[in-house]
This record gives C-alpha cells, sequence and structure tokens, in this order.
C-alpha cells in the first residue's frame, strides 16, 4: 500500500476523479459488475462529502493501487 501526503483541495479533486471515473465505467457499454461499481461509487462519495467537511483526515483507497491517504493543511 502506497503512503500519499495531499492537501485537502488536492484529495478532495482525486476523489472528484475516481467518482467520475466508476460513473463512466457505470454508463459504459459493459454492465458486468455495475452494481459493485455503483456501490463503491456510493462510498467515495460519501468519502467526498466527509473529506469536504473536515471530519476526516485520513483514508485508505483498495486497488488498484492500493493508496493510504493522510491529508495535510
Amino acid at each position: 500500500m502506497e503512503r500519499i501526503f495531499m492537501t485537502r483541495r488536492r484529495a478532495i479533486a482525486h476523489l472528484l476523479e475516481l467518482r467520475q471515473a466508476l460513473r463512466d465505467e457505470i454508463n459504459g457499454p459493459s454492465a458486468h459488475g455495475a452494481e459493485r461499481r455503483l456501490d463503491r461509487a456510493d462510498v467515495v462519495e460519501r468519502l467526498l462529502f466527509d473529506v469536504r467537511a473536515s471530519r476526516i483526515h485520513h483514508f485508505q483507497l483498495s486497488g488498484p493501487p492500493a493508496l493510504e491517504v493522510f491529508i495535510t493543511e
């Protein structure tokens, strides 16, 4: 697992990119595993709201690549 330190603004941008990528996969031509991706997109959405509200300062994302993110101010 890779450890990354990023600002809150960069963490929010990263989560937005991840959420959009998951949504694009869900809306793509192949619906294989769409329900699991939809669940993961929901988890990323909730995490995004918590990071924006400064309730979370550390989180982990499963891969690939697996990341452990520490938010710095």
